[in-house]
């Protein structure tokens, strides 16, 4: 009886169940490259002096245009 609680419990609220779950959705697809461009962009910003300033968010669009 108690076994089968903790069955039931454990496949009900184990993160690796709920972690697949999540994964396992459309949406994912998109908001996890979303999160860690975030992600990223957070950790630049930080890391790097200026990295948000007006000169060189300029320069980087210019350089993606030619690039891109």
């Amino acid at each position: 009886m108690i076994a089968d609680l903790a069955a039931r419990l454990r496949s009900r609220y184990v993160p690796d169940h709920i972690v697949g779950e999540v994964l396992g959705r459309r949406w994912t697809d998109n908001a996890i490259p979303v999160l860690l461009l975030v992600a990223l962009t957070i950790f630049m910003a930080t890391a790097i002096p200026n990295f948000l300033s007006a000169g060189n968010l300029s320069d980087t669009s210019r350089q993606i245009g030619e690039f891109g």
